[in-house]
């Protein structure tokens, strides 16, 4: 996508897409085609559902684990702790990707995908 990923903590725009200092293709968003307002707004609702996602969990496991991914200081208004600088090398993935922590993830959508499949009876 033009905006980028989500997961790539990319808050910088520039001409061409590349950062003025050095940075090869793709290290900004390009200003030649989007609107960076556009793509940081979409960055933060990603983000802002990954936090729900955060929550929930914790409240499922109470595992201070998953506190880690929330830990960055890079543009909190955007990226909702979840970065520690602009670039995908700074990016902090969910709970430190403990895989107990992880499978968890599933425990939430199984009551969900249980009435799913109920209601077609």
């Amino acid at each position: 996508t033009m905006c980028r990923k989500p997961w790539l903590c990319q808050a910088t725009g520039a001409k061409g897409g590349k950062k003025p200092n050095g940075g090869g293709r793709g290290s900004a968003l390009n200003t030649d085609v989007v609107n960076v307002d556009h793509c940081l707004l979409m960055a933060q609702k990603w983000h802002s559902l990954r936090s729900d996602l955060e929550s929930s969990i914790y409240k499922m496991t109470k595992d201070e684990i998953i506190n880690y991914g929330r830990t960055g200081d890079y543009r909190r208004d955007i990226f909702q702790g979840h970065c520690k600088d602009d670039g995908a090398e700074h990016y902090l993935t969910i709970a430190n990707s403990d895989e107990k922590i992880i499978a968890k993830i599933q425990d939430l959508y199984l009551p969900f995908q249980s009435s799913i499949l109920h209601s077609k009876d």
